[in-house]
């Protein structure tokens, strides 16, 4: 079985009620946030593939000089997005549907807590000053 991939943000948010629903999961507000986040992310990427179809990877300015079109990395920046968002649904719509609480990182985050420690410097006494 092939599933297709939604071509509009309407087409998202449906599939994630959806879902939802398959799994006996009732939506919080912040799950609904997440799935219009998506869905209005999704639907500025194929604004800005639009744009891109329509006017090209590169732009001429005014005076001549290609540059790159802004579509092109906004574009990517929006599809990162919105791998992001769309894990992070689906990750808490398997956990509302198995009842287990999560533990440690949540899927999409880009780091886990800092905890950093400085390192110990070898050879020194730990009651010098500098300049003493």
């Amino acid at each position: 079985m092939t599933e297709q991939t939604p071509a509009s943000g309407d087409e998202l948010a449906a599939f994630y009620r959806y879902k939802a629903t398959q799994a006996g999961v009732i939506l919080e507000h912040d799950d609904e946030v997440l799935v219009e986040q998506a869905a209005a992310t999704l639907d500025l990427i194929a604004a800005l593939q639009r744009d891109l179809d329509e006017h090209g990877v590169m732009l001429v300015g005014a005076t001549g000089t290609a540059k790159v079109n802004p579509a092109s990395v906004e574009i990517r920046q929006q599809r990162t997005a919105l791998a992001k968002l769309t894990t992070l649904v689906g990750h808490r719509i398997e956990v509302a549907a198995s009842g287990v609480r999560p533990v440690g990182n949540q899927p999409g985050s880009t780091r886990g807590p800092y905890g950093v420690e400085t390192a110990k410097r070898k050879g020194t006494s730990p009651n010098r000053r500098r300049g003493a």
